[in-house]
């Protein structure tokens, strides 16, 4: 299921931002724990993963309002750079 997620977030990304380049940007969605590290699933299905510095282990199940850069990991997924994260109530 996380790779539908990716490839679907991979496809979005390749759309809109050139490969190499990072792009800031603000997501809200729910946090979720998996294999690979913290994804944040958005409203249109896709979910991107999350490269942070903090432990969110307490957050998981939570929604967060995430803004960072948009890029690609280290294996080619879709990744998001955190550089601010706060609670929506």
């Amino acid at each position: 299921m996380a790779v539908g997620c990716l490839a679907v977030v991979a496809v979005f990304l390749a759309a809109v931002v050139p490969l190499g380049a990072a792009e800031k940007t603000t997501l809200t969605g729910i946090l979720s724990q998996g294999v690979a590290g913290f994804s944040l699933a958005v409203a249109d299905g896709a979910s991107c993963l999350l490269i942070q510095k903090e432990d969110l282990g307490g957050l998981s199940g939570r929604q967060r309002k995430v803004t960072g850069l948009v890029g690609q990991e280290d294996k080619g997924n879709p990744a998001l750079t955190v550089e601010a994260m706060e609670e929506v109530k």
